[in-house]
């Protein structure tokens, strides 16, 4: 897992990209390399999303688990983001994932590495506009899961929706402790929510965080209000976009392979 944390932060985005077709050829995973012309958002560049699709044959919808692998901050200046926790803490989960669940499960999967969420999320735009809303049938957003000691769960509504229920039943939910919040950052996910496809985004944060969470919440904030309230008092935004805890010696790996062994079981 180390390993894997290396090759990934600290790392410019095309070099990350590069270290993981690597490690998918390494270990002869079968991948999807697209390549999408994007103009606009900042500038004209190449979105390049990375498709493990397991068991594509099947005419079943699409079960995507989604994290991406792009950083925060501009690697042509010193502005840039490690990415150790947003998001190769994520990319490593879908590492570990694609290993296990290409012998594992019979279940139609897509675990895609998207490129260009800290873009405006362009890559998950383009994933469902490539793949088609309605060959979706649920997304699972996995994304800044490094640091903290229990996982947390947004949308939890969308646990009651068929597809969810045989996915997460809530025997699973209790075995590993998991919370549910009533807000997290938009993300890939939102590309997802926006297309109306049943989403949750599934993320690790400290308790103390998840209960200063709570009380942020509670108090009726604007969404906007709500991200500058986390960024004044909690830890787990330290550890992301330039903050001063971005770095790969926070991350944890016992908090990586919780969220791991709580997909592997569900997806297997």
């Amino acid at each position: 897992m180390n390993d894997y944390l290396k090759a990934l932060a600290n790392r410019s985005n095309s070099e990350r990209r590069d270290n993981l077709l690597n490690v998918l050829r390494e270990h002869h995973i079968e991948f999807t390399h697209h390549h999408q012309l994007h103009c606009g958002y900042y500038d004209d560049d190449w979105i390049e999303n990375i498709v493990v699709s397991l068991n594509p044959n099947t005419a079943s919808k699409r079960i995507v688990i989604g994290a991406h692998y792009d950083t925060y901050g501009d690697w042509a200046t010193k502005e840039k983001s490690l990415g150790a926790n947003d998001n190769a803490s994520g990319v490593v989960v879908l590492l570990k994932l694609a290993q296990y669940l290409s012998e594992n499960t019979k279940k139609p999967i897509d675990l895609v590495f998207f490129d260009f969420e800290e873009r405006g999320m362009s890559g998950s735009l383009e994933y469902i506009r490539r793949v088609g809303a309605d060959h979706i049938a649920a997304m699972i957003n996995v994304d800044t899961v490094g640091f903290g000691d229990t996982i947390i769960i947004h949308h939890k509504d969308n646990l009651e929706l068929d597809v969810f229920a045989d996915l997460i039943p809530k025997d699973l939910l209790l075995k590993h402790d998991v919370v549910f919040v009533p807000y997290l950052p938009s993300g890939d996910a939102g590309s997802f929510v926006s297309a109306g496809i049943p989403t949750i985004d599934i993320s690790v944060n400290p308790q103390k965080d998840i209960q200063k969470m709570n009380e942020i919440y509670d108090k009726s904030l604007s969404k906007e209000e709500i991200f500058t309230e986390m960024e004044k008092h909690l830890e787990v935004m330290k550890t992301i976009h330039l903050a001063e805890n971005d770095n790969i010696e926070i991350v944890s790996h016992e908090a990586i392979n919780k969220v791991y062994e709580f997909l592997k079981e569900a997806l297997s």
